[in-house]
Parts: structure tokens; C-alpha cells; sequence
């Protein structure tokens, strides 16, 4: 999740190679990305199943249906999201290491990815917890005792620490192969439909056998890592970086997006059905095990990911590739929206908190009121003298 490169210039169908050009959509589909993840993440303050630091579940006048939907859309957006970001991150890598060479992009990650997930780990997080469980003791006895039990959890940045971790194995293999930077490959078409198809069903697949031990939602400690949805991941991170070496997206607005985001749109209408069809809506059957419904949803997951982000490669780069309104501001912002979006949310959520609203229309309310904070604040921090060399 960082800015790179320069602005292309890009028309329908007539792509401009991309080489030393800045990718303005793809920097344009990461403020999409992130804010609905930040949204994700008030989905759970409201009720919605998952981990967050607080969580507010008053009387819900919409009973069962509030938590299908809460469940649907937090569902869908871990379906594809994060595959979408560690995709990016994988093709810029990858650009990174042909311009910079091992040293200089393994000293970069480390000051981009390392400092932030650092000052997240022993300052940010601690605040956080120390402040929601109104300890009674002094901060830094707090401090003190936090990290005598060796409670150094990462929190939501176990994505930069991902990244991190998968840069580095990135590079360590490039280095095996006596490869320390290189030039790009000749174009290359896109995979066929039927390879991808092939691949998303290999990797739902995948992940099933995977959430036969770790299930979908179980939590590494210290790291935070949801081994369940690292399958993934780690395809998605590689497909990156094989991306930008055959020049994959120079091509990618051949695909038509309506067919693909209505493939999307379509299967991700039919998620519900398992789900009711669960007595009782238990989230335990479908997360993992030797069942049909964990089998269905992790195949249906990839296959939303597939749908979207092929759909949403080639939409914004046919229709969002500039850089003109809010698309000037908005994306360089988008990493550090990501490391300040906990305290920012836990702020407003706990100041609104009398509201007497249903959850439901409460999380309606609260987006555009968190997503505009975060941002807002977000550009105050890079505006401060020397943020921007790490931010």
C-alpha cells in the first residue's frame, strides 16, 4: 500500500504500455479499497461477527436480518479486498526491485512498513487498550506491565507486517535465483478466462483444506495473522508480482467490467443461502471443517475475488484513471488511513455513542462521518514536516 511510479494515460481499451508511468487508477481503486475496510471494521463495532477493540450491540429492531446483512457485506469485502491490496503491493514490489535493486527496496520497506508497524506495536495499540479498559495504575506501569507478558500483538497492522514478511520471502527467492533487479518480460496476454476460473477453484480449495485446521476468523497470536484467508493472499501477492513482470494489466481493460462486477454482483447475491439455510445462523459451520457450507463458502470467496478484481482492474482503468477531483487528494493518503483508522473510529464511535439508533442505521450514519475524519486526519499527520519520507 504505497505510491509509486507515474501518471498513465490511459483511454478504453488503448492502453499505453505501463512502464515508467504512475498507475492513477490503481491508486484510485486503493481509496475504494480502504474505505471499505475501515467501514468493515464499524460493521463490527456494530455487531457485525468479528474481532474489533469494542463493540456496541444495544436492541436491534431488525433482529436476525440486521446480522445477514452485517454478515454479507463484511464477508464480501474480506472476500476481495485485501486480496486486491497484496495484489498491488505485489506488482509495485516488483517494480520497486527492477528501479532499485534488493538493498534499496528491503531499507525501503523497512522504513515504510517497519517504522509505522513499530510505533503501531508499542505505542498506538497499548494507548488503545489502556485507555478502553480505564486501567487505574499509571500509564507507564501499564507500559511496563504490558510488555513483561510479552503482549506485543500488531492488531489490524498484521497487513504491513504480511507485507512485510512477504517482501522479504519475495526477495530472499530472487536472490536464490541470482537475481537481484531485472528488466521486464515481453507483453504477455491475461490468463484465459478458464486458467482463472482453474485458479480460483484451486485456491478455494486450498484454503478449505487450510481452514480444516486454522478456521476462517482463528488469529496467530502476537502477529494477528488469520492463517485461514492466507491462501489468498499469498496467490494474489505472487500473481502481483508475476503481473507487473509480463505486463498483465497494460491489457486488463480488454475485459469487459460489466460482465465481470455482474458475475460478482450475482454470486455474491447468492452468499445468504448458505448462511439461512445454517440453523440458527452458526458462523462456526461455515468458518471450517469437513462439511459442505465451510467447502461452499471458501470456494464462493474466491471466486468473489476473482470476479472483482478483474471487474475493478479493468472499470477504473477504463473510467477512473485520472488524477482530477478528490482522486487528487484522497490516494496518497490511503496508507496512513490504514494506521490511524482504529484510534479515529474508537473516538467518534464512543462520542456518539448515546445515540439511540438501531445499529444498522447508526453504521449508516457513521460512514461517511468516519470515512471523512480519517482521511481528514490522515493529511494533517503527512502534512507534518518529514511524514511523507515514511508515510
Amino acid at each position: 500500500m504505497e505510491n509509486n511510479m507515474t501518471k498513465a494515460s490511459v483511454t478504453g481499451n488503448n492502453a499505453a504500455p505501463e512502464t515508467q508511468y504512475r498507475l492513477s487508477y490503481l491508486d484510485n481503486i486503493r481509496v475504494l479499497l480502504i474505505s471499505l475496510i475501515v467501514l468493515l471494521h464499524l460493521a463490527i463495532t456494530y455487531g457485525a461477527p468479528g474481532s474489533w477493540y469494542v463493540g456496541e450491540v444495544p436492541f436491534d429492531s431488525l433482529g436476525q436480518m440486521s446480522r445477514i446483512i452485517y454478515t454479507c457485506y463484511n464477508a464480501t469485502v474480506q472476500g476481495f479486498a485485501l486480496g486486491l491490496f497484496f495484489l498491488i503491493s505485489g506488482y509495485f514490489t516488483a517494480a520497486s526491485l527492477s528501479r532499485k535493486g534488493t538493498l534499496r527496496v528491503i531499507k525501503d520497506r523497512m522504513i515504510r512498513l517497519g517504522i509505522p508497524l513499530l510505533v503501531y506495536t508499542i505505542i498506538i495499540n497499548p494507548v488503545l487498550i489502556y485507555m478502553l479498559n480505564s486501567c487505574r495504575e499509571g500509564f507507564f506501569p501499564f507500559l511496563l506491565h504490558h510488555f513483561a507478558h510479552l503482549d506485543f500483538s500488531v492488531g489490524p497492522m498484521w497487513f504491513v507486517a504480511a507485507l512485510l514478511l512477504f517482501t522479504l520471502v519475495y526477495l530472499l527467492w530472487k536472490s536464490l535465483k541470482g537475481v537481484t533487479a531485472f528488466e521486464r518480460s515481453a507483453a504477455s496476454p491475461m490468463p484465459s478466462i478458464f486458467g482463472l476460473f482453474v485458479l480460483a477453484l484451486i485456491t478455494g480449495l486450498i484454503a478449505f483444506a487450510v481452514r480444516l485446521v486454522y478456521p476462517a476468523g482463528w488469529s496467530m497470536p502476537l502477529l494477528n495473522f488469520q492463517i485461514g484467508y492466507f491462501t489468498q493472499y499469498i496467490v494474489m501477492f505472487a500473481l502481483g508480482t508475476m503481473a507487473w513482470n509480463v505486463k498483465w494489466f497494460d491489457c486488463v481493460s480488454d475485459y469487459r467490467p460489466a460482465v465481470w462486477l455482474g458475475g460478482a454482483f450475482f454470486i455474491i447475491l447468492i452468499q445468504p443461502f448458505p448462511y439461512i439455510l445454517i440453523s440458527g445462523g452458526d458462523l462456526g459451520v461455515i468458518i471450517g471443517g469437513m462439511n459442505w457450507q465451510a467447502l461452499s463458502y471458501a470456494v464462493w470467496e474466491s471466486f468473489v475475488c476473482l470476479c472483482m478484481v478483474i471487474g475493478l482492474l479493468a472499470f477504473f482503468k477504463r473510467r477512473l484513471n485520472g488524477k482530477g477531483g478528490w482522486f487528487r487528494v484522497l490516494p496518497p493518503n490511503v496508507y496512513v488511513v490504514y494506521i490511524i483508522h482504529p484510534p479515529v473510529m474508537i473516538a467518534l464511535t464512543s462520542a456518539f455513542k448515546g445515540l439511540t439508533l438501531s445499529p444498522l442505521l447508526k453504521f449508516v450514519v457513521m460512514s461517511p462521518i468516519v470515512l471523512a475524519a480519517c482521511f481528514a486526519a490522515a493529511g494533517l499527520i503527512r502534512a507534518i514536516p518529514g511524514m511523507k519520507k515514511v508515510l
